[in-house]
């Protein structure tokens, strides 16, 4: 797993999180953590604010790994993230 993908798995947790703030969420940290270049996402200006569309593939990688699950939103066609218990246990060993 790339440093990247493991501070993503960082920022979700049990509370079911959605894209538009695990986007805000990895470009506060890309600003303001101080982590190198290499850690962080790459973000362009896009339609609800900073975007990274690299963030959507390490969402779909920790998906197939088990480590995330997705929790549909009623009447959205967009669904929110939540950290699984393997994913729990993989982020307390990436921390």
């Amino acid at each position: 797993m790339s440093k990247k993908t493991a501070w993503l798995l960082q920022l979700i947790n049990d509370d079911p999180i959605d894209p538009i703030r695990i986007q805000k969420g990895m470009f506060l940290f890309a600003m303001e953590s101080g982590a190198p270049k290499s850690e962080t996402y790459d973000f362009v200006p896009y339609n609800w604010g900073p975007c990274s569309f690299e963030v959507y593939g390490d969402l779909e990688q920790l998906l197939e790994k088990g480590f995330i699950d997705r929790v549909p939103v009623p009447g959205a066609t967009w669904h929110r993230y939540r950290r699984t218990e393997d994913g729990a246990r993989q982020a307390a060993l990436t921390a």
